[in-house]
């Protein structure tokens, strides 16, 4: 799908959809939330370092940047690189929505700050209401056990304590793929898991 350029935007090319994002190498699909279910009851130390905040995000080329975002306690730093006003608009189930109007080249100590306290159940959607093309995702968690699928389908999640634990695995085209599946973590081992086939294109 593209979405036509628009001068009056200032929108010089078209824009892809980023709803879907195969690899056409390894057929791995980007952009895929894997996250633990339920917080631990003891997280690695080596997890529990302060991770950067802010976490940046914002609009460039008429698009949201970045497209899937993890957040596990930072503030987000709303920016915009385009040279027209933009909108985040965010639709969570357990923290205040928001709506920020973020003018054209807001960026750095510029940028708005958005703090969300509660961990979502999933992944939320942003959107802009001036530019109804652009959409995002956040993951909420309160918890170190969480991220998402690189440019070829891979992802890891370092320190995993040892046990059997529940993940859960989710796709803005389909919503969950697996619900509370099970992996059992070996301390000292790497632990490998292939998905199952998935359709995630739509009927």
């Amino acid at each position: 799908t593209l979405f036509n350029a628009n001068p009056a935007l200032r929108i010089p090319q078209d824009i892809p959809a980023e709803d879907l994002k195969v690899n056409a190498k390894t057929g791995g699909v980007e952009n895929v939330f894997v996250w633990m279910a339920k917080r631990p009851a003891s997280v690695h130390p080596d997890s529990i370092k302060p991770l950067p905040d802010p976490i940046s995000f914002g609009q460039k080329g008429a698009r949201f940047i970045p497209h899937a975002l993890v957040r596990t306690g930072q503030t987000v730093a709303i920016g915009n690189a385009d040279p027209v006003a933009s909108n985040v608009h965010t639709y969570p189930l357990k923290n205040q929505p928001a709506s920020l109007l973020i003018g054209p080249g807001v960026m750095g100590a510029q940028a708005k700050e958005l703090k969300l306290t509660v961990a979502e159940s999933l992944p939320i959607k942003v959107t802009c209401d001036f530019q109804s093309w652009k959409s995002a995702y956040w993951l909420v968690v309160d918890h170190p056990y969480a991220t998402k699928t690189n440019s070829e389908g891979d992802f890891v999640i370092p320190n995993l304590p040892p046990g059997e634990h529940a993940f859960n695995v989710w796709h803005e085209r389909k919503g969950f793929l697996h619900r509370k599946m099970l992996i059992r973590v070996e301390a000292g081992k790497v632990t490998k898991v292939d998905f199952e086939p998935v359709s995630l294109v739509q009927p």
